[in-house]
């Protein structure tokens, strides 16, 4: 394993060094049939569900990390509304109204550098969805261009600065570019509803939904970022219909405390995307 996909803590103690590394989180919302949606992480290493609390029956529809803010967004469809959640206790704070027209979000993602939050309203078939902005004090929603096939799921990719756009019917990944709303086809993949991409694993997870009425799954899928075909499959702890997925980054720290001298140097590194 690399340094560059860890965040490393080295002290220099009488000339030892100490690392010690932390990596990303993957938070999802999963529905409970009668209960509403619950917040929980999902270990990509094990598998391992941990849930973290109940959201109440709010619809949760998709969810972005906001790490300028260190604020964790989702759309809930009851009522249309933009909230933030603690990642901690699961409790929600409402923003404000999305101000849609079709009142369901397939994706959310979080651009860190053009510090914008960006959602895809579905419209319904064959129309797709429509690219929007959304402000993170409102709500509001301002339409980015035409409507385009893709939308059910999205997460940002630091490499090329776009947002991964997935299309579950068939099933195919995309690029979308905001400052010129063109999508680079990017290849087949097994239908997704939700997207996020890992900066410290570098890789790029979807979950999707089993056949049959609930749709529930455990499998969480790594997928190749340039063609969208499946790398791997991780068999999850707990099977359910994982409504929204994104990753929430450790902070990024490599330090080193010299004792035995006059000097201590510490140098952070920031993460740049979902």
């Amino acid at each position: 394993m690399t340094m560059t996909r860890l965040a490393l803590l080295a002290t220099v103690v009488a000339g030892s060094i100490t690392w010690t590394a932390s990596a990303d989180t993957l938070y999802a919302s999963y529905v409970v049939l009668g209960q509403g949606d619950v917040l929980a992480t999902i270990d990509t290493g094990t598998g391992i569900v941990t849930t973290i609390g109940s959201l109440g029956s709010i619809g949760v529809q998709a969810i972005a990390w906001d790490s300028s803010s260190s604020t964790l967004f989702a759309f809930a469809s009851i009522p249309d509304t933009l909230v933030a959640i603690d990642p901690l206790t699961a409790d929600v704070a409402f923003v404000g109204a999305s101000q849609t027209s079709a009142g369901i979000v397939g994706g959310l993602a979080y651009d860190p550098v053009r510090d914008k939050l960006y959602g895809a309203e579905s419209l319904g078939v064959p129309l797709g969805a429509q690219m929007s902005e959304i402000d993170r004090v409102t709500g509001a929603f301002t339409p980015i261009g035409d409507p385009t096939p893709y939308g059910s799921a999205m997460t940002f990719h630091p490499a090329s600065g776009e947002i991964f756009v997935a299309d579950p019917f068939p099933g195919s990944l995309g690029r979308w570019n905001p400052d010129t709303s063109l999508v680079t086809e990017l290849g087949p993949i097994a239908p997704m509803h939700s997207l996020a991409w890992s900066t410290t694993d570098s890789a790029l997870y979807g979950i999707g939904d089993a056949p049959g009425a609930r749709g529930e799954t455990n499998t969480l899928y790594t997928i190749d970022p340039a063609t969208g075909a499946t790398i791997n499959t991780i068999t999850l702890s707990e099977s359910h219909y994982y409504a929204a997925l994104t990753a929430i980054p450790a902070p990024g720290v490599f330090a080193v405390v010299v004792v035995c001298g006059s000097t201590v140097a510490t140098r952070r590194r920031r993460s740049t995307g979902r």
